[in-house]
């Protein structure tokens, strides 16, 4: 039973880290930035108007703007339980159930909506459509081990001064 909470809260530790990172990310590339992404696939694909409805539901379905505030809010709450000078482990564990719960329901929503879409273009466009796919996966993997690196390495460089330092002593 107690394995079974980690891994919830470890999901539910993750899921809200994922959360943030997409809120950032969004933030980051503002509306604009969104938009031209979506831009460039419709233009690539060669949607047509109803494969274009589609695509934007897949899109919300997987970004949908009124979750962030939700999301955010949950993580402060967790957060807020975290900090008390007594821990509600109670508490927690249903707010982490909450996030897994909404998290799941949200992966569904999202997988169903790409089903609709992927379903609607010919085999010309799946094949554009899976190719670009993966390549933004792997541009994306390829990010997340150099930030990987980029981390270890400022590790590194923090670390190394303070045990020279201990040698001195």
């Amino acid at each position: 039973m107690t394995s079974t909470w980690i891994k919830v809260i470890s999901a539910g530790v993750l899921l809200s880290a994922s959360a943030y990172v997409l809120t950032a990310s969004a933030m980051h590339h503002g509306n604009e930035g969104m938009h031209n992404r979506g831009e460039h696939m419709v233009k690539v694909l060669e949607l047509n108007e109803e494969q274009r409805g589609l695509f934007d539901a897949m899109r919300q379905a997987h970004h949908p703007k009124q979750d962030r505030k939700a999301q955010r809010d949950v993580y402060k709450e967790l957060i807020a339980v975290a900090q008390q000078d007594s821990f509600d482990s109670e508490k927690a564990q249903r707010i982490v159930a909450d996030i897994g719960r909404e998290a799941g329901e949200k992966a569904y929503r999202h997988a169903e909506a790409y089903h609709v879409f992927y379903s609607s273009l010919n085999e010309e466009q799946r094949v554009k459509f899976t190719a670009m796919h993966e390549s933004r996966a792997e541009r994306w993997k390829e990010k997340m081990e150099r930030r990987k690196e980029d981390r270890q390495s400022e590790h590194e460089r923090e670390h190394s001064g303070k045990h020279h330092l201990d040698k001195q002593d």
